[in-house]
């Protein structure tokens, strides 16, 4: 929330380019940045409901297209 109103998904793919342009870094989508969260926690032996979870899925074989 920012002034009592919902931040975009544009916003934050702003705010995470600027940051990154800063560190003299690239950016990726934030679609991607999300896929590659989920691989990480699936590859680190977290239990895929509660990756499902994080990311806000109802239903497994979504989540099965992230990692």
């Amino acid at each position: 929330m920012r002034n009592g109103e919902r931040i975009t998904a544009r916003q934050i793919a702003y705010v995470l380019e600027k940051f990154a342009e800063r560190q003299g870094m690239t950016t990726k989508s934030t679609h991607k940045m999300r896929k590659t969260y989920a691989s990480n926690l699936n590859a680190n032996g977290v239990p895929l409901d509660c990756i499902r979870e994080m990311l806000g899925h109802s239903s497994l074989s979504t989540t099965f297209g992230y990692i």
